[in-house]
């Protein structure tokens, strides 16, 4: 190298490594992001256990960015260790993670609860004598948490669900639950620790119902508020529904009406998340259709249901012959997600007993996506998981 070149390599402008790691890196989708941990330890250790990074990341960086995918967790019994399967369903392909919590934390009887913008919510259930706990994982960046039990009662009588407050920028969990004949609903920052770290969101004479489905725990998230609807399709059809709403940032527990326009006689009604807004459907089995309303801000900026579409479902099952049946949909589906991007899809998850190889009957999970556009049907992922399995995206939100 002669002098010159010496010279020009001086004068050649350098990025502070701040403008890098929170001005550049903050805006690369999720799969460039975990490659650029190979770099150095230094990137390693700020790209995927920085809140800072995390928070600015999630806030440039829309879900759709990540690829979608079916997560499930397999136990080996010889080896007493827990492996997560994610399928990606862009991708039809699979990708097999060792789960290693931080925390002191046994592997066995576990499932899946929830999936939350990247991280998992696990029960584990000692069948013994029917202790339950819970932790919080992500399996990008391995960071775990577990929530400690709230004061004066048991985790036999409640469920957790995870949301996010977009103003604190923290990540909290809500248990609802039944315990003495009275309902309750508490809140954590998760991080915090002890049994006294829980707050109470119902005020004196305020009634409602807890959330129940098979899927989710029946809980929607959307703009930093949860939202789940009374007892589902348990009540009869005539009964009205309402929406339960807890305000992650504010910690208020209200109720929110569902559309005027909407039927209080239909086959099946429910919540659901869609591009990111809080979306409410209504199913009729003789018409096959699908009615969509989402939640959305007017000019005053107050909330109001949109109507948004209807959705045939008549065609898409006349082409869905040896895939599914409308019947098998009738009774044994439930509609998990709404997929606008890039362009719309139905997610819907089939369960029920299915022979193999002449065998017994055994209990099997399914996930199928109906494209809206084109009536087509097709089978995402059979029935070679452990559990039910969630639908899941990848991200670094951190713990």
């Amino acid at each position: 190298m002669n002098n010159n070149d010496s010279e020009s390599l001086k004068e050649t402008p350098v990025l502070p490594h701040d403008i890098i790691i929170y001005d550049i890196l903050t805006r690369l989708p999720l799969e460039s992001v975990v490659r650029f941990t190979c770099v150095c330890k230094l990137w390693s250790k700020l790209l995927l256990n920085n809140k800072k990074f995390a928070n600015l990341h999630q806030r440039r960086n829309s879900p759709s960015s990540s690829p979608p995918g079916i997560i499930d967790y397999k136990f080996d019994k010889n080896t007493r260790k827990c492996y997560l399967s994610l399928f990606d369903v862009d991708k039809s392909k699979r990708r097999i993670v060792r789960f290693k919590p931080e925390t002191d934390y046994r592997v066995d009887n576990m499932e899946i609860k929830q999936s939350f913008n990247g991280l998992l919510l696990f029960c584990r259930c000692v069948k013994r004598n029917s202790v339950y706990d819970y932790i919080v994982y992500n399996p990008i960046t391995g960071r775990s948490v577990n929530l400690p039990v709230p004061d004066g009662i048991g985790l036999h009588n409640c469920e957790f669900c995870l949301g996010y407050d977009p103003v604190g920028e923290n990540y909290k969990s809500v248990c609802f639950g039944n315990y003495d004949d009275k309902y309750f609903c508490k809140i954590l920052t998760l991080g915090e620790f002890g049994r006294d770290s829980w707050r109470n969101l119902v005020k004196p004479g305020f009634g409602f119902n807890t959330p129940f489905s098979f899927v989710r725990n029946g809980v929607v998230f959307s703009i930093g508020v949860l939202y789940w609807i009374s007892d589902g399709t348990e009540e009869p059809k005539t009964v009205k529904k309402t929406i339960y709403s807890i305000d992650l940032t504010t910690e208020t527990l209200y109720t929110t009406k569902i559309p005027n326009d909407a039927s209080q006689n239909v086959d099946f009604c429910n919540l659901v998340e869609m591009g990111g807004l809080l979306c409410y459907y209504e199913l009729n089995h003789k018409d096959k259709l699908v009615k969509l309303w989402v939640l959305k801000k007017n000019i005053d900026n107050q909330c109001e249901w949109v109507r948004e579409r209807n959705i045939e479902l008549a065609k898409s099952f006349q082409n869905a012959v040896g895939v599914l049946s409308y019947e098998d949909f009738k009774y044994n589906c439930h509609l998990i997600e709404i997929v606008t991007n890039p362009k719309p899809k139905i997610i819907f998850m089939w369960y029920g007993a299915r022979e193999v190889d002449d065998e017994d009957a055994l209990l099997s999970y399914e996930y199928y996506s109906c494209d809206v556009e084109l009536n087509k049907i097709e089978l995402i992922l059979g029935s070679k998981m452990d559990g039910k399995g969630d639908w899941h995206v990848n991200s670094i939100a951190y713990l």
